[in-house]
């Protein structure tokens, strides 16, 4: 029975002894968390500068041969603050800034940390704050106030660089540096700031008076462009308005011209109408006056038959002068219808010339339209033309018709008057000197009368007289005195242009009445 305990005794014994050994050797391993490094240090340990380092994982620490310690990869937030350091120029200021320091993630860094620090790591704080405001006096003095001012970033870096330059040898490492304020205890930069804000506005009166300047020198040279440009508009328009006018100014030329002609055709047509019945009334006048020049020698061949050669004289006057009558009446005819012509024909190329004038401006604008209503206007004027042509040459057949009928009318009257005047002839072949003589008397106050008739058309007669005749004579008795001065001049133009010697006629017939007694006596 003894021997079966201890079978089975010895058994458990062993496996307690065996745990109780496991256990042991569990406890001599340590295991490193994530935020911590092991520095295992001892006898027989692999790693330089006293100790093996240990990141991650774990091993077995050997008592009494090995010991182990740890150090966590802590991150340290530190302020750091350094009060009234001089500048480059000399200006004190006050800086407070923020630094983030750990131990660096590397076995020298770790090795130099555990170094200086393994056991005394509530030091960390307090030699980083001294390193880096050892850092921020130095990086101050080689700045100015407004280079640390204005560019904070880089006084940052830079107080950075030269900080982990420090730090390395500790195994420590700077993850962030920012500075929080810079204190200016002088004012400095208050008064820079205000001479830079007294300088900007300056520059910026400055700049608004060259940009008002600049503004208006480009207004001034936007409105003189603008001005410019109108001026050009304007020229261009006036051209085109030239141009325009032009072109409606010849148009207008056109219309008017050929409007002018029109008219001018019509005045032509209207007096070659007017020639033609001036003619035809030239012929009527002549038929008349042949009809009177037929009376008239019939009377003449009447009175020549009846009172031979005393009566036959005062006949022909009378012919004569019915003769003159007429052809003075032809030539007034023909030199009232000449002037009616040429007046016509004036008037004509006066309004000719009027329109084309006045043409000359208007015509271009009206020529599409008006030359087709000159047209219209010369067909018509031209048709009113050969109506009036027309009317006035029925109108001079009537004047001939109606100057025939009086001519033969005349004529019949002269022929009864000769026939009347054959029988006064012959009942004056059978007078005596007497009764001859009585009709000379009769005779006398017709031949005085025509003879007066031309002076009775004049509206007034002015003499004036300066006494040539030696008297001195003036008013009714210079008159009586021409008077008496032109009756021979009277005789002999009437001599010398009919062949009626009066005088003579009207001795022959005193001497004949003077005879006439003596040879009663006898």
């Amino acid at each position: 029975m003894d021997g079966v305990w201890v079978a089975v005794v010895t058994p458990l014994i062993l496996l307690l002894v065996l745990f109780l050994a496991l256990a042991r050797v569990a406890s001599w391993y340590k295991r490193v968390p994530p935020n911590k490094f092991m520095i295992v240090f001892g006898k027989g340990q692999r790693g330089t500068g006293g100790g093996e380092i240990v990141t991650s994982g774990g091993r077995i620490v050997w008592p009494i041969i090995n010991e182990a310690a740890f150090m966590e990869f802590k991150l340290y937030n530190l302020p750091v603050r350094v009060e009234r350091v001089p500048t480059k120029n000399l200006v004190p200021l006050t800086v407070d800034a923020v630094v983030q320091v750990r131990i660096k993630n590397e076995e020298s860094a770790m090795r130099a940390a555990a170094n200086l620090f393994l056991g005394r790591e509530d030091e960390i704080a307090g030699t980083v704050q001294q390193v880096l405001e050892g850092k921020l006096r130095e990086i101050l003095a080689t700045m100015d106030v407004e280079e640390v001012n204005q560019n904070r970033e880089l006084f940052a870096s830079q107080v950075q660089e030269v900080a982990v330059q420090a730090l390395a040898p500790m195994g420590l490492g700077i993850v962030n540096f920012s500075i929080r304020e810079i204190i200016d205890h002088d004012h400095y930069l208050e008064n820079l700031a205000a001479r830079r804000v007294a300088e900007v506005n300056r520059d910026a009166q400055i700049a608004q008076a060259e940009a008002a300047k600049e503004a208006a020198v480009r207004s001034a040279q936007a409105q003189q462009e603008a001005e410019v440009a109108k001026a050009l508009a304007e020229a261009r328009i006036a051209e085109a308005q030239k141009e325009r006018d032009i072109k409606a100014a010849a148009f207008k030329r056109e219309t008017e011209v050929a409007r002018a002609e029109a008219e001018i055709a019509y005045a032509q047509r209207q007096a070659v109408l007017e020639q033609d019945l001036a003619r035809e009334k030239k012929k009527v006048e002549l038929v008349e006056t042949e009809a009177d020049i037929q009376i008239a020698a019939r009377r003449v061949e009447a009175q020549e038959r009846l009172l031979e050669a005393e009566v036959r004289k005062p006949a022909e006057a009378r012919r004569y002068q019915t003769e003159q009558e007429a052809e003075a009446a032809k030539y007034a005819t023909i030199a009232r219808a000449q002037a009616e012509k040429e007046q016509e024909i004036a008037r004509a190329e006066a309004q000719a010339i009027a329109m084309e004038r006045k043409g000359k401006a208007e015509a271009e604008a009206l020529r599409a339209t008006q030359l087709a209503e000159a047209e219209v206007q010369k067909a018509r004027m031209l048709a009113e033309a050969e109506g009036i042509r027309a009317k006035l040459l029925a109108e001079a057949e009537g004047i001939r018709a109606k100057g025939l009928a009086e001519a033969e009318a005349l004529r019949m009257a002269g022929l009864a008057k000769a026939e009347a005047l054959e029988k006064e002839a012959e009942a004056l072949a059978k007078m005596n000197e007497a009764g001859k003589l009585q009709m000379v008397v009769n005779v006398l106050p017709e031949v005085a009368r025509a003879l007066a008739e031309p002076l009775s058309r004049v509206e007034r007669i002015v003499l004036i007289s300066g006494g040539g005749d030696g008297k001195g004579g003036v008013g009714i008795g210079a008159l009586f005195g021409e008077v008496a001065r032109m009756l021979p001049q009277i005789q002999e133009t009437l001599k010398a242009t009919t062949g009626v010697d009066l005088l003579g006629t009207l001795e022959q017939r005193l001497q004949v009445v003077r005879e006439g007694p003596a040879l009663a006596d006898g």
